[in-house]
């Protein structure tokens, strides 16, 4: 009888290992799994950060590229390399290539000559803008 008390005693201990060892292993996964979330959300959203900055980038060359334009005398759109009738959001917009990005320049023109300049980078389908004006 004793023999049967002890051989009891060891099965109940070791179903009670058994449970606390599942009930860590449960918890370790969760743990594991949501890391796993995190890490993925970081990188979705770094990608989307990487995609604005370069979209913004190209924007800023945009800009570059029609202030180097007047200051070497260019005062209407053909002086920025552009035809009359094309707008950034257009299918027929001439969007110039940086890379693996583009802008469009969209000049706001009156009688004496450039006053604006927005340019409207775009990477993929992230886009962004940059508008300057002269005074």
């Amino acid at each position: 009888m004793n023999n049967r008390l002890k051989k009891s005693f060891f099965l109940q201990k070791g179903a009670i290992a058994l449970i606390l060892t599942l009930v860590i292993l449960t918890v370790l996964l969760i743990v594991a799994l949501s890391m796993a979330d995190l890490t993925l959300k970081e990188i979705k959203m770094s990608k989307s950060v990487k995609e604005s900055l370069l979209a913004y980038q190209s924007a800023d060359s945009g800009i570059e590229y029609a202030l180097y334009k007047i200051k070497n005398g260019a005062t209407d759109l053909a002086g920025l390399g552009l035809v009359a009738g094309e707008e950034c959001s257009g299918a027929s917009t001439k969007w110039f290539d940086v890379g693996n990005s583009k802008y469009c320049l969209e000049p706001t023109i009156d009688a004496s000559g450039i006053t604006a300049v927005e340019s409207t980078g775009k990477f993929r389908k992230t886009r962004r803008a940059v508008m300057i004006s002269f005074d």
